[in-house]
C-alpha cells in the first residue's frame, strides 16, 4: 500500500498579513499572529507570543509595558532577521540585540509607557493584558489598547510589510 500523500502546504504561510513587532522593556520581536479582536467597550487584540522570549518574560510573566508595531516595507524588511529570529539572550547577554537594532533603525521611547519602538512604525498601540491562554508553544494574549498613534491613511497605504513579503 502506497503512503498517504503529504498534506497540503500549511494555508497561513500563503496568506498574506501584517508583520507586527511587540516592543517591551528591553526587547523587540516579530510577532507574525497579531489581530485587532474588539472595538466596544476598549478596543482589543489578541497576540500570540513564542513562550521562550525576552518579550514573552517582559510581558505575560513580569505584566511590563508593551507596545505593538506595524512594520514598514520600505524600511523594516532588513530588520526581519534581527527581530525574527535572533533571541536577545544570545548576544552581549541581551543588551546587544538593541543595539543592533539601534544601529539598524532610528528608534524612540514611547511618552506613554516609556517603551523603545522603531521611530517610522506605520503604527503603533500600547497594550495592557486582559487574559493569557496557552496554545501550545504560543501564549495567545488578549490586551486592552491603551493608547495608539498611527500616519495617515494615504501613508499607510500599500507601506505594510506582509507576511509574504519576508518569507
Amino acid at each position: 500500500m502506497p503512503p498517504p500523500p503529504p498534506p497540503p502546504p500549511w494555508p497561513m504561510t500563503r496568506v498574506p498579513t501584517p508583520v507586527y513587532s511587540l516592543a517591551t522593556r528591553d526587547s523587540m520581536n516579530v510577532v507574525t499572529f497579531a489581530t485587532p479582536v474588539a472595538i466596544e467597550p476598549m478596543r482589543r487584540f489578541a497576540v500570540a507570543l513564542y513562550g521562550n522570549t525576552r518579550s514573552h518574560f517582559n510581558f505575560v510573566v513580569e505584566g511590563g509595558p508593551a507596545t505593538l508595531q506595524v512594520l514598514r516595507k520600505d524600511s523594516h524588511e532588513g530588520l526581519i532577521d534581527l527581530l525574527g529570529r535572533t533571541r536577545a539572550d544570545s548576544i552581549d547577554g541581551g543588551d546587544g540585540k538593541m543595539k543592533m537594532i539601534r544601529a539598524r533603525a532610528a528608534t524612540t521611547r514611547r511618552e506613554t509607557n516609556g517603551v523603545e519602538v522603531l521611530m517610522d512604525a506605520l503604527a503603533v498601540f500600547d497594550l495592557e493584558i486582559m487574559s493569557v491562554t496557552n496554545a501550545g508553544d504560543h501564549d495567545v494574549v488578549i490586551c486592552d489598547v491603551t493608547a495608539w498613534a498611527c500616519g495617515d491613511e494615504e501613508e499607510m497605504r500599500g507601506a505594510c510589510l506582509m507576511t509574504l513579503d519576508v518569507g
